[in-house]
């Protein structure tokens, strides 16, 4: 500072011995009486740095130049000469700054050359770096005046902002139920920061609303609200419960064929409910169709009523069970003669096709010396001769038809390709699937009649054809 303050007079000498030599008729030069000068202002927070500018705005001609830019100390401050910065052009000019109780920083100069007028072009002619004090609040004035005089020409403005420094509110938790409002009441500390106004908003919309702290519960679920000021905020966590009204099924009417199943569904009114979903199911006749956790087994013909219980609330479906109770079968073999070793298999039909009865087979030869038939229906010819194979199903329907054996030399079927015979080519013979029932009047010609009969219409059977081994 003592520095500073040798500098300075040094300086304010050489600017009176300059001035001396200045012919007595110029001195009497006036300076412009309104300079157009400009004072930038800005904004910060105590502890910032907030940098002003003073501007001329237009090229001036001066005999010298006083410049002051006065602040109020108690809230600003200039901390050093490296916060007051000279513009390029006044930076030649023979003066100095200084910095003052009262809160003023001053320049003061003239053109060292002895002229009595210099010209000084439009541009930032001082910065001034000012320091927020710690405490300060509110906005400070800043005033520039003029020449000797001290005209004041131009004022601006320090908006020193107070933060946020903390938000809370009321209540942090709260419990509604769909279709009500409650109010939150949030607070701002300090209460004069700069800008106290609070946001709101809500994590899920479709659970809470909330409009200036008024919390409208639209729907079930879990939602946090929150309050910011500033970049300071606060939450409230909001459970909105949404009774059960109602269940509905997803069906009503059921029909089913023994042995069926099929899985019942559970609609919720409303869909947001936040009761519990926990559904104990039931049968009036657990004989007929059995219900387990909303799947239905059909047992036997008749009907149920099948019914779901949540809480206090219900809702049933009446479920019918039909059978088709098997009431005949025809069996045949797609040729009547296998020769020695040769195998065939047995076909089965069963009146109606769709019998929901479990059925058993059960297969006899009348003379296993001829042929046998293994539990799967396969007929193996044993030795010449001719045998009554049985078919037995559930032990109360049966059918039966002839096969003979003969003793001639079996032939394997070729399976691919062609050969030649006598010179000639042979193609072999295409195999179809029949569509006809048995040819022997024997075989159950009378069995046919009684499908036919008791099924109340044509029965057709699709016999496939059938691989000989041996």
């Amino acid at each position: 500072m003592k520095k500073q303050i040798v500098k300075s007079l040094a300086i304010l000498l050489i600017i009176a011995m300059m001035c001396a030599f200045i012919p007595a008729g110029k001195v009497e030069a006036a300076n412009p009486t309104n300079p157009a000068f400009e004072l930038t202002g800005g904004e910060g927070k105590a502890g910032d740095t907030v940098q002003i500018k003073l501007n001329l705005k237009e090229d001036t001609t001066f005999q010298d130049l006083t410049l002051g830019v006065y602040f109020d100390t108690s809230k600003l401050a200039v901390e050093s000469e490296d916060d007051v910065i000279i513009g390029d052009n006044i930076y030649n000019l023979l003066g100095d700054y200084t910095l003052t109780k009262v809160g003023r920083v001053e320049f003061q100069g003239c053109d060292p050359r002895g002229e009595d007028e210099f010209l000084v072009k439009a541009g930032t002619v001082m910065t001034i770096n000012f320091k927020i004090l710690e405490g300060a609040t509110g906005d400070v004035e800043l005033a520039f005046k003029y020449d000797t005089t001290e005209t004041q020409l131009t004022t601006s403005i320090v908006k020193i902002i107070t933060p946020v420094e903390s938000v809370s509110l009321d209540k942090t938790s709260l419990e509604m139920t769909k279709g009500d409002t409650q109010n939150l009441v949030a607070t701002v500390v300090p209460q004069e920061a700069t800008d106290a106004t609070v946001t709101w908003s809500s994590s899920n919309t479709n659970v809470a609303t909330v409009e200036n702290g008024a919390v409208t519960a639209v729907g079930g679920g879990t939602a946090t609200i929150t309050a910011t000021a500033g970049d300071k905020s606060a939450t409230c966590t909001v459970n909105v419960k949404s009774p059960m009204t109602g269940i509905v099924l997803g069906e009503t009417e059921v029909n089913l064929v023994k042995g069926q199943t099929k899985t019942l569904t559970v609609d919720f009114l409303p869909a947001d409910t936040t009761d519990s979903r926990n559904v104990v199911w039931s049968t009036s006749d657990d004989s007929v169709v059995s219900v387990d956790n909303g799947r239905l087994t059909a047992l036997k013909q008749g009907t149920a009523t099948i019914t779901a219980t949540c809480g206090s609330l219900t809702a049933t479906a009446e479920v019918t069970v039909v059978e088709y109770p098997l009431v005949g079968i025809i069996a045949w073999v797609s040729e009547e003669e296998i020769d020695i070793g040769e195998q065939i298999e047995t076909i089965v039909a069963t009146a109606p096709e769709n019998t929901t009865d479990d059925v058993t087979f059960t297969f006899t030869s009348s003379d296993e010396n001829v042929a046998t038939v293994d539990e799967n229906g396969v007929i193996t010819g044993v030795a010449q001769g001719e045998a009554t194979i049985t078919v037995t199903a559930n032990d109360e329907f049966t059918s039966e038809f002839k096969i003979t054996v003969t003793d001639k030399q079996y032939v394997p079927e070729e399976e691919e390709g062609t050969t030649e015979e006598n010179g000639e080519e042979a193609v072999e013979e295409e195999t179809e699937t029949s569509s006809v029932l048995p040819k022997t009047a024997d075989i159950a010609i009378g069995a046919v009649v009684l499908v036919m009969i008791v099924a109340g219409g044509v029965a057709i059977f699709t016999i496939k054809k059938n691989k000989r081994t041996k």
